[in-house]
């Protein structure tokens, strides 16, 4: 949990804020109640290495105010569909895209720049 102390917050309008700590730091938040935490779920407390907000976007203060920031949120959101739908697809029976390109020509300059990205991880 954050300090409101710690941080400048300037409110956009009614729901959207702005927090900044230091000078060059600065994030763009949704203000959001309980009820919607509890709708996204349990699991949304992992903090992340390097960041102060979860996995899912979520920063909580002492005093229970939540706010939302929507890169990170997207982001798990899309994590979650993307292994929503290989699931899905899996279980109707089709392949992933992947193993079928590779089946017919493990060669294949799209196969080969998905195996790189795998190991590398352009470094990220």
């Amino acid at each position: 949990m954050l300090e409101k102390t710690q941080l400048k917050i300037h409110p956009i309008n009614s729901d959207k804020i702005q927090i900044r700590k230091d000078e060059g730091w600065k994030m763009n938040c949704i203000l959001i109640d309980k009820s919607i935490l509890n709708f996204i779920g349990r699991n949304t407390n992992k903090i992340q290495k390097y960041k102060s907000v979860t996995e899912w976007g979520i920063y909580q203060f002492e005093d229970d105010s939540i706010l939302l920031e929507p890169f990170d949120f997207s982001k798990m959101v899309l994590k979650k569909l993307i292994n929503f739908s290989n699931e899905y697809l899996n279980i109707l029976g089709y392949k992933r895209y992947l193993d079928e390109v590779k089946d017919v020509n493990p060669q294949d300059l799209y196969v080969l720049s998905i195996e790189a990205f795998k190991n590398g991880k352009l470094g990220l």
